[in-house]
């Protein structure tokens, strides 16, 4: 039976879709999932703060591709949405600008303090907070430039995203990720074997490229691509590592596991290279700004 393009477009009614409130959901089953609270709540110990610092530092060129994207706009004074030890927030404010770092959790947020000061860098301010949580007239916008990095842990997305406009006179970035990451294939690998059931993953760009566009922001839109992602740790170490992360750390038979990273095509270094690609969108935007806000009301 053959369907013509209008009757399709009647059967899939878009208008009665609310990618809003997809995304939502898709959240809150990720964490529920999980079982370990939100994203934030995995970076309150100061030690997972370091072992994600030094990933960041041998996986520089993520951050240097992200970085590329938004210097050219010459920003000057910026706030960084989760900006966990300072990947982002270091490099531009050793550039001059002014950075407002937004971050929840105890452990990203005082060795992002340690790291500035090893740098000498005093024209960061750090507010430890959800940015659900932050009071707008409480901080020092409006800014020039809004990132958000791989921090899109909000189940209410789209005010997140309105609230990152009535602070923004200038452009907005939003990095996040399409289609499964490598880490998040593996925690799909092997959460079956441990839970006896389906991993629930989190909302990824596609879902973020419609809520855009049903708020009526047309962003611009790169993606980039990472063929080869590794993991530097020990079998001891990537074993613990993920059993925290599957929460299952404290069962005494991690055979399994351990089977399965060995299997894995060894990296450089001896490190582990995990199954895929890292693909990520960088959407940004001029700021509508608070005026955009008011209309609403």
């Amino acid at each position: 039976m053959a369907i013509s393009n209008a009757s399709f477009y009647n059967i899939l009614d878009t208008n009665s879709i609310s990618w809003s409130e997809i995304w939502k959901e898709t959240m809150i089953n990720n964490i529920i999932t999980r079982g370990n609270g939100d994203c934030a709540s995995v970076w309150n110990s100061i030690d997972k703060a370091r072992e994600f610092w030094i990933q960041t530092q041998r996986n520089k060129t993520r951050y240097d591709s992200i970085l590329s994207a938004i210097l050219p706009y010459q920003p000057s004074k910026v706030l960084d949405i989760g900006s966990g030890p300072g990947a982002i927030t270091l490099p531009l404010a050793r550039s001059g600008c002014h950075v407002t770092a937004i971050e929840p959790a105890y452990g990203m947020s005082a060795l992002l303090a340690e790291n500035a000061a090893e740098f000498g860098v005093t024209n960061i301010e750090i507010v430890r907070s959800r940015w659900e949580h932050v009071v707008p007239d409480e901080i020092s916008g409006p800014y020039d430039t809004v990132i958000a990095c791989y921090s899109l842990g909000m189940p209410d997305i789209s005010e997140a995203i309105l609230k990152m406009e009535k602070v923004c006179n200038g452009r907005i970035f939003l990095i996040w990720f399409a289609g499964v990451t490598p880490w998040e294939q593996t925690i799909r690998d092997l959460w079956p074997h441990y839970h006896d059931k389906k991993y629930s993953p989190g909302p990824k760009a596609d879902v973020l490229y419609q809520i855009l566009y049903e708020m009526g922001i047309f962003a611009d839109a790169t993606v980039f691509r990472e063929s080869s992602v590794e993991e530097n740790m020990s079998l001891d170490e990537i074993v613990r590592d993920y059993a925290s992360r599957i929460g299952v750390l404290d069962r005494s038979d991690l055979s399994y596991m351990e089977k399965y990273f060995q299997g894995l095509e060894p990296g450089n270094n001896d490190s582990f290279k995990l199954k895929g690609d890292l693909i990520s969108v960088i959407f940004s935007w001029k700021s509508r700004g608070s005026s955009h806000m008011l209309k609403k009301q």
